[in-house]
């Protein structure tokens, strides 16, 4: 079953896609539309549009990937996006997704299994307040919580030089704005490929205020 074939071709051409990642992309496409009728994997309605709506909005975080990355923790992973992507597009990143929901975890290591990633992907199935401290190149969230539950989240997960990949919907400079209340971080807003009104939060250098202490 092929969905939106232009948008799929589109992602194909802008990012370079040999015929053997191409195949993996595939396969997670077919695994996800499969396993959606049992497990809901997604909104229903978003099927019709997985390309655009899943599989080029999780790409796009890719642009924003320094060279020098390594790794990525991706928090709350649901049916693999953007992990999963993120990891079959860039052969030279381990991805770690986090997942809370045991089945939507079966369904991943299942994509893994298929797609040959289980050298560079690991599946946790936790609670990101349980995982142990440890920091990665990239940490990346999709539809998840509010920008300050995931600074508070993932401030363990950071160094100096962690990027923080965050899409966002059009409330986003009312959640930086919140955010700037607890924490203070240097940041970037870019466009989306798929949402004129969305954007991609890029933050970095994210420390937790002092009581009391605002700007």
């Amino acid at each position: 079953m092929q969905l939106d074939d232009g948008v799929r071709e589109s992602l194909l051409t802008r990012y370079d896609v040999s015929r053997e990642t191409s195949a993996q992309l595939d396969t997670y496409a077919a695994l996800l539309v499969e396993q959606q009728r049992i497990l809901n994997l997604v909104g229903p309605a978003t099927i019709p549009k997985l390309w655009h709506r899943h599989m080029l909005d999780s790409a796009q975080l890719l642009d924003h990937v320094p060279g020098t990355a390594s790794d990525v923790l991706d928090l709350g992973s649901g049916a693999g996006f953007p992990a999963l992507v993120m990891a079959i597009l860039r052969p030279e990143l381990r991805v770690t997704a986090v997942e809370s929901r045991a089945k939507k975890c079966r369904f991943l290591e299942q994509v893994v299994n298929a797609t040959g990633l289980g050298a560079r992907v690991t599946v946790l199935n936790a609670r990101v307040e349980a995982l142990p401290s440890k920091p990665y190149s990239i940490i990346s969230a999709r539809a998840l919580a509010s920008l300050s539950q995931l600074l508070d989240w993932g401030l363990r997960f950071q160094s100096g030089r962690t990027l923080w990949l965050l899409p966002k919907g059009r409330s986003v400079e009312q959640e930086i704005a919140e955010a700037k209340r607890i924490f203070r971080f240097g940041y970037a807003l870019k466009p989306s490929l798929t949402d004129a009104e969305a954007r991609i939060l890029l933050a970095w250098q994210v420390e937790r205020r002092a009581k009391g202490k605002t700007e």
